[in-house]
């Protein structure tokens, strides 16, 4: 049985991904040397010794032809994280440094993905790992590198604003928004590119009292918050929000 498997510590959601042309001999392989304390990995050793052997558990992820076997590797690892939050040592794919996929493999990764799902306990693992977490330099040049020309479709930006419409600030979101906005003002093309998104935009709402009196209490709160997020919260034209702010900066 060729394909990928992994090797998973059931406490503490550490994952190990592998490939094999035979994956029940290489599983029975890192059994052995598990049990002597002589396996190659020091780190899965330690959880291996830490944990004990019930708290492990082996699968099998994909079945592959062996021609696919570093494809398929490369893309569990970084799927899972394991090579970050797990066992793997390596980005796997041996020799796949500036490789492409071809259209049949993307095609079998993708229908693989679909079929794969990662465990709740899993996913919260993840959180964790990467709550707090600050990127690097480098990433952060591959992040502005990969969005570079890239553009969101209308139907994106749709589903942006109807993914926080309705939704209140929290304290600390107005307190972040505020400082992150200090010194920012809205430029003239700004304002008439709002104007002309929102112009017969006939799900534009209608303010109730109570929203005009949340909307005023922000700007007493947080005097330089960018009007921008408030007319997309609301959903209402940059006019009605700049009258909104004056009559809550200069009534007050």
């Amino acid at each position: 049985m060729t394909g990928i498997y992994q090797i998973i510590n059931i406490i503490t959601s550490e994952i190990y991904v592998g490939k094999a042309i035979n994956i029940q001999s290489r599983i029975n392989r890192h059994k052995t040397l598990l049990k002597k304390n002589k396996h190659w990995n020091l780190h899965l050793q330690a959880s291996w010794n830490k944990y004990g052997e019930l708290n492990f558990e082996f699968n099998v992820i994909n079945h592959c032809s062996e021609l696919e076997l570093d494809n398929f590797e490369k893309y569990y690892i970084a799927k899972l994280d394991s090579q970050r939050n797990g066992f793997n040592q390596t980005s796997g794919g041996d020799g796949l440094k500036n490789y492409k996929h071809n259209d049949i493999t993307k095609k079998k990764i993708s229908e693989a993905s679909k079929k794969f799902k990662l465990s709740e306990n899993h996913k919260q693992k993840l959180i964790a790992a990467n709550t707090g977490r600050k990127k690097s330099k480098e990433e952060l040049e591959k992040l502005s590198k990969a969005a570079k020309g890239r553009k969101i479709s209308e139907w994106h930006k749709q589903q942006l604003i109807n993914s926080t419409k309705g939704k209140p600030f929290s304290q600390d979101h107005k307190r972040k928004i505020s400082e992150a906005c200090k010194g920012r003002t809205i430029s003239v093309q700004q304002r008439a590119d709002i104007s002309k998104t929102l112009k017969g935009n006939k799900n534009a709402q209608k303010l109730s009292k109570d929203q005009k009196n949340k909307i005023k209490q922000i700007f007493l709160d947080q005097p330089k918050i960018n009007i921008n997020d408030i007319v997309i919260e609301y959903n209402v034209s940059p006019s009605t929000i700049y009258g909104l702010r004056k009559e809550a900066l200069f009534n007050k």
